[in-house]
């Protein structure tokens, strides 16, 4: 369902620009989107029953447990990113200095004439994970994104006279993922976990979106290449994770990437790989209680190829305004026992700032994360 609101700030120009169709949401998220998805493709630890205080991983801490032989973990994951203002390289920009620094490659016009100005990233996963062994488990999961925002237009085809804003929103099925996890190595308080999942395409790459152009009319135009809801490809994606506890605390370190297995998606690109290494310090406030920080970097690489639909003056129709590097820090919540006549359970949030971002071309700055995670084992 797309949500559409044009509020005009100038008069309306006369000038007729030729666009095509044009893309929106430069780098809607960034790498958002597919961080969230690696994230969510992983079960979430839950402990036994003991008297002993836990400190589990924290919420976003992809593949660093598994649910034990003959044992089924079933989550529910939600990821709230906000993105606001545009970022160019490790500087923050706005839309009249993009309008006259930046360079549409879709040329004419020079310039650019469309750009976001916010948005928020709305991320549901569900999923599964089922412990064959004591060193092997399996899990299937898949995702949901609501997004929403808002997209300025300059009118004409050069200047910077803004002709006026529109409020956007779509949603649908990201992709999914199917994998294993093994554990290579353990002992005292302390565990080795790696994962492997395979991605598949189930989330769309031709979203469309009704938005203002440039000559004051209205359009439907494709998404931009980072706001679409997948990548159009099959993805290989490992993970690793070292645990460990020392009684109240625990500590722990993780990666996990997302490689193409695919030359190129059916609208002719493919997204950069993207890496993601975290390490976190967790500590037992009760048994059922406990806090953490936790320090995340990623990094996302260039696109390969082109989308030949996305040919307009929008910041989002650049594939090299798509990823960098970021680094986030979080601070979480996690209270976890056992479930009356269900099993054990678990409600997790953390909290995540940008403490350092380097953005590949120009695109929305990431503001806030929040994530929050329940799950069962029975």
């Amino acid at each position: 369902m797309m949500a559409l609101s044009v509020r005009p700030t100038r008069a309306k120009r006369s000038f007729i620009v030729s666009c095509g169709t044009l893309s929106t949401l430069c780098c809607i998220a960034g790498s958002a989107l597919a961080e969230a998805q690696v994230t969510a493709s992983q079960p979430p630890h839950l402990r036994e029953p003991a008297s002993a205080k836990s400190t589990p991983p924290p919420a976003g801490v992809a593949g660093a447990a598994m649910p034990g032989a003959g044992k089924s973990v079933s989550f529910y994951y939600r990821q709230w990113t906000r993105l606001d203002g545009l970022i160019a390289g490790a500087r923050k920009v706005n839309p009249e200095w993009v309008v006259l620094n930046g360079k549409n490659i879709n040329q004419p016009p020079e310039q650019y004439r469309r750009m976001p100005v916010e948005a928020t990233v709305d991320m549901q996963a569900f999923g599964v994970a089922y412990g064959l062994s004591q060193r092997f488990s399996i899990y299937l999961s898949g995702t949901y994104f609501k997004i929403d925002g808002t997209t300025l237009t300059f009118a004409g085809d050069a200047g910077t006279t803004r002709l006026g804003t529109t409020d956007f929103a779509y949603e649908g099925f990201g992709d999914s993922l199917a994998g294993v996890n093994a554990k290579i190595w353990s002992g005292q308080g302390q565990q080795v976990i790696a994962g492997l999942s395979v991605s598949f395409p189930t989330g769309s790459i031709t979203k469309h979106v009704e938005l203002l152009l440039p000559n004051g009319q209205l359009s439907d135009s494709k998404v931009g290449y980072a706001g679409q809801l997948g990548t159009g490809t099959f993805n290989l994606v490992p993970t690793l994770a070292y645990t460990g506890s020392n009684g109240a605390f625990g500590y722990g370190v993780a990666y996990r990437g997302r490689f193409a297995l695919e030359d190129e998606n059916s609208e002719g690109y493919r997204r950069g790989s993207l890496n993601v290494a975290t390490a976190w310090l967790s500590w037992a406030a009760t048994q059922d209680l406990s806090g953490s920080l936790r320090i995340e970097g990623t990094s996302e690489g260039a696109f390969h190829g082109r989308d030949m639909e996305l040919s307009g003056p929008g910041l989002g129709s650049n594939p090299a305004n798509v990823g960098g590097e970021r680094v986030n820090v979080f601070a979480g919540l996690d209270l976890h026992g056992a479930v009356a006549n269900l099993g054990n359970g678990r409600l997790a949030m953390e909290f995540g700032l940008p403490v350092y971002e380097n953005a590949n071309g120009i695109h929305l700055a990431h503001d806030w994360t929040l994530q929050m995670l329940i799950a069962l084992r029975f």
